[in-house]
């Protein structure tokens, strides 16, 4: 094969496009959440919305929207929380003083020998 060729079928492989895929129906969700979420900001029943959805063809049934929601939510919180090996500080900490030791509360080891007082 010449460059030439080479060159033409690299243009050629380039030129080809991937068949349109329909999105799922969590990726068309997660395009609508900002929306959904600003209705659920406003108070607006879920049952309406899940009603709106049902008319734009995204039918779902109320346990799926709220897995849904509670899903791409924690999706975000997911991806905003930077991870944990970012957070360690770069200078060594030091130790907080030692403050005394209290016993948890309810415990009643301290009031042993103590009349009750009702």
């Amino acid at each position: 094969m010449t460059t030439a060729e080479l060159q033409q079928a690299r243009t050629a492989l380039k030129a080809l496009q991937a068949p349109d895929k329909p999105l799922s129906k969590a990726e068309r969700f997660r395009q609508l959440l900002p929306d959904i979420e600003e209705q659920i900001a406003r108070n607006v029943p879920h049952a309406d919305i899940i009603a709106a959805l049902a008319k734009v063809g995204l039918p779902m049934t109320e346990s799926e929207f709220r897995n849904a929601l509670c899903r791409e939510r924690k999706r975000l919180r997911k991806k905003a929380t930077p991870h944990e090996a970012s957070q360690t500080p770069a200078t060594p900490a030091t130790k907080p003083a030692a403050q005394p030791q209290q016993p948890p509360r309810g415990d009643h080891r301290q009031q042993r020998d103590r009349p009750i007082n009702w």
